[in-house]
């Protein structure tokens, strides 16, 4: 049996908080995580796409490699921060920024309620990471879509 051993990064300028790869830009870990198919929950790990549909791949405790089938729309990807209590912030997030809420999508934040085309980036994310709550998700909160501090 072959034993496979899975470390990915890229690099990126979006984060401070990433570490430097000793050539002016940054590594980030690569994650995804999406809602399983047969149970609702979620698993982390690789993004995996075939003919037979998305899926995540993850290492179990004993070091094999497993894939679970995840519904398309859940899947979201690890933006490299994370918030004041530790936690990773994923694309489809939502978080409390100060005194509003926001969502996490692909390269930005945008802000929910009155104002409209108002957007941080990650850079700016990074800078303020003490003051960042994620408060749920938009697949298993919607009701805070209509929510405005």
């Amino acid at each position: 049996m072959s034993e496979f051993n899975w470390s990915v990064s890229v690099l990126t300028k979006t984060s401070k908080k990433t570490r430097s790869n000793g050539r002016g830009g940054r590594i980030r870990e690569i994650e995804f995580r999406g809602k399983r198919k047969d149970n609702g929950e979620w698993v982390y790990g690789y993004y995996y796409k075939d003919v037979e549909g998305t899926s995540i791949l993850y290492l179990r405790p004993d070091g094999s490699l497993d894939r679970k089938k995840v519904i398309p729309k859940t899947v979201g990807q690890y933006i490299g921060l994370k918030d004041r209590h530790k936690k990773k912030i994923y694309k489809g997030d939502i978080i409390k920024v100060y005194d509003f809420l926001a969502i996490v999508e692909d390269d930005h934040i945008t802000q929910m309620g009155n104002i409209k085309d108002f957007c941080f980036s990650f850079d700016t994310m990074a800078e303020i990471e003490k003051e960042i709550e994620i408060i749920g998700n938009i697949y298993e909160n919607p009701e805070l879509l209509n929510t405005a501090l």
